[in-house]
């Protein structure tokens, strides 16, 4: 029997307890009704099968192209935490299901591909059944030996991600619920909000005048400010009807954490409501911030792609973690990303000849490989005058050759290079002066120096558009518009083809750069590299500074590796000031870690993060949840002080369940 959800309570597992039988019948109620809707349910054909686990019923299944018609049905896609139901037939009416009991068998998806990120293949799941299924498999292929589908009933995640939470740990913030729950009940003032301590003094420096609020928005604002100097948890409802400005009231509150550096998790019933949020701060920072105070780097909007409609050429993709995630990427990557784009540069600018020398190395080194490789397979070898086989040109110790016959090959001079190169140890003289006439030093440090230049601007401008900023020192990004300008101005002084030999100089291209000084200094130098019309000075000021800034972004902006989307999400959910999702969302985010190794999955157990630092909760639109949906971001670990926000006139959230209904289980915190 379900009993009813009570009032009051008299510990906090007594209260957490009270939702289990309720929402294991809100679960039954919503299977039982998606069977009535069997014959319009959405199913996908299965192409190849493969058993995991014997005892278990886990197997693995490749589906079809989903149909891009609607009308055809045959448009599903499997997605975690899925319940299908596997049929040797198309659904056509659920007394299909009892007339042949052995050809059907319930599932549920543990997981499935994706797309975007690759870890897992697209339009392959894993499934865990009831039972057997009941499917003949060629043994050889694993191609199913007779039409097999797999029919959609409903996704279990909410439900899941709820009953997890209600076994889970409590926080601190979520023993003030049960209490707090005696006190709405009692409090029959017509107050709009919990609490009236209110205190002006808290947003003073602000600059909240600016955003027109009126009293009440005003206290409201001031109100959950003051809270945040106050380490003791706290829960906070604001009531408004539509129109009263409950939006602008939260967007301003995150305005205000911003500035204050609190970090907050805003969450919402819906895609909707969360997009609505997340407009305004985006809105409020980009007309309202002059680029010291607040960035659009610190917030974070997330959630499903395909249900919130955002692309690149969005609005929001600018704080939109998937998108993000997808720019910054290359950043993280370990062999073309950040740190390789720097040391590439720093290794070029401080080394050029050393470097040129590796790389005419590279070039001798090659044509060896390829004379022997001929050779090998039968190829005539290359025979001196005496008929002999000729030695090894170019031995690859000794491949060094001084800086003075790389001048004399740039400037087509000859004045004993045979003599000179012979001394160095280069014992073909005519393959050697070849590999310069082919990638003369010029050049080669032109196209070099263009390369890896391009790739370090790419590099800089994402993280400097898109990585998080509080989490790091403002030197370092201004560092990084340092480096920008003096990229910009050493480009010219290597490309130019005439009047710059003067830059061509021993003196200068292997000089020793000093050691790296104070960056509070660096503006002034810059100036001076600015206003230098000297080309020679300029260049060794410039090359200089700019190996002093990539020393210094090397040594103070490290970034992890990863090759994946999912990692640089983290990354980003770890760092970011402002977080904003759905309630059902922010379930994601007990898999946040500080350690970079977390785990996406809801299958797996869950942890909390020890190191998440989330210090406000704000909900939106709280009325339309149900109570227990609200504990899943209530839950999280390092949440103190939490604010609802709501109309409690509005329409409660949808119990499909009489008996779940009855027993109050669709009931919100207003």
């Amino acid at each position: 029997m379900v009993k009813s959800i009570p009032d009051t309570f008299m510990s906090l597992p007594t209260y957490l307890d009270s939702f289990t039988f309720p929402l294991i019948e809100e679960v039954h109620a919503d299977v039982f009704s998606s069977l009535d809707g069997y014959a319009q349910a959405n199913f996908i054909e299965i192409i190849w099968v493969e058993k995991f686990d014997d005892e278990k019923s886990i197997f693995c299944f490749e589906v079809s192209e989903p149909s891009k018609y609607q009308k055809l049905r045959e448009t599903y896609n499997p997605k975690e935490g899925d319940i299908i139901i596997l049929s040797l037939q198309k659904p056509q009416h659920v007394s299909d299901l009892r007339q042949t009991k052995a050809s059907y068998v319930f599932g549920s998806v543990l997981k499935s591909g994706d797309k975007e990120d690759g870890d897992f293949p697209a339009n392959f799941c894993i499934v865990r059944f009831s039972s057997n299924i009941p499917v003949e498999v060629d043994p050889e292929t694993g191609t199913p030996l007779a039409p097999s589908f797999a029919v959609f009933l409903i996704n279990m995640m909410t439900y899941n991600r709820i009953w997890k939470c209600l076994h889970m740990e409590a926080s601190d913030i979520a023993n003030l619920v049960w209490p707090y729950k005696l006190k709405v009940v009692h409090d029959t003032s017509s107050c709009s909000q919990i609490s009236q301590c209110f205190t002006r003094k808290s947003i003073d420096g602000l600059g909240l005048e600016k955003f027109d609020l009126n009293d009440s928005q005003l206290n409201a604002v001031a109100d959950c400010v003051s809270v945040m100097e106050n380490h003791s948890p706290s829960l906070k409802l604001i009531r408004g009807p539509p129109g009263t400005g409950k939006t602008k009231t939260i967007s301003t509150i995150l305005w205000a954490m911003l500035i204050k550096g609190v970090k907050t998790l805003t969450c919402a019933p819906t895609n909707t409501a969360v997009l609505e949020v997340a407009s305004r701060i985006v809105r409020l920072v980009r007309e309202s911030s002059d680029g010291s105070v607040c960035f659009l780097n610190d917030i974070v909007l997330f959630g499903n792609k395909e249900r919130m409609k955002i692309d690149d050429s969005h609005d929001l993709s600018t704080v939109f973690l998937d998108s993000r995630a997808k720019r910054l990427l290359p950043c993280f990557v370990p062999h073309s990303g950040w740190r390789h784009c720097l040391c590439s540069l720093i290794d070029l600018l401080e080394n050029p000849v050393t470097k040129y020398k590796l790389h005419i190395e590279h070039i001798l080194t090659k044509r060896e490989m390829k004379k022997e490789m001929s050779e090998k397979h039968g190829d005539k070898p290359l025979m001196c005058e005496d008929g002999h086989c000729s030695p090894p040109c170019y031995p690859l110790g000794q491949l060094v050759a001084p800086f003075s016959l790389f001048c004399k090959t740039i400037h087509n001079r000859a004045e004993d290079e045979e003599e000179e190169c012979h001394k160095e140890g280069w014992h073909d003289y005519e393959a050697m002066m070849e590999a310069f006439r082919e990638v003369p030093f010029k050049n080669y440090l032109k196209d070099r120096y263009n390369k890896l230049s391009k790739d370090l601007r790419c590099c800089i401008e994402k993280l400097y558009n898109d990585h998080p900023r509080k989490s790091e020192a403002a030197q370092i990004f201004q560092c990084m518009l340092e480096v920008l300008e003096l990229i910009k101005i050493l480009h010219p002084l290597i490309n130019r083809d005439r009047g710059n030999d003067d830059i061509w100089s021993e003196e200068l291209l292997e000089g020793k750069v000093e050691e790296d000084c104070n960056p509070v200094s660096w503006p002034e130098k810059l100036a001076c590299v600015r206003t230098n019309t000297c080309s020679k000075s300029k260049f060794k000021l410039a090359r200089s500074l700019c190996v002093q800034g990539l020393r210094y972004l090397c040594k103070n902006f490290i970034l992890p590796d990863f090759y994946s989307r999912r990692g640089v999400q983290f990354y980003l959910l770890q760092r970011a000031e402002c977080i904003l999702c759905t309630v059902f969302s922010s379930f994601r985010l007990y898999n946040v870690t500080m350690d970079n190794s977390p785990s996406s999955s809801d299958t797996c157990l869950v942890k909390k993060p020890e190191n998440l630092n989330l210090g406000l909760l704000i909900v939106d639109e709280a009325a339309q949840l149900k109570e227990c949906e609200t504990l899943i971001p209530l839950l999280l670990p390092g949440i103190k002080q939490a604010v609802f926000i709501g109309d409690e006139y509005q329409l409660p959230a949808l119990v499909k369940s009489k008996i779940s209904d009855n027993a109050k289980f669709g009931r919100s915190v207003f």
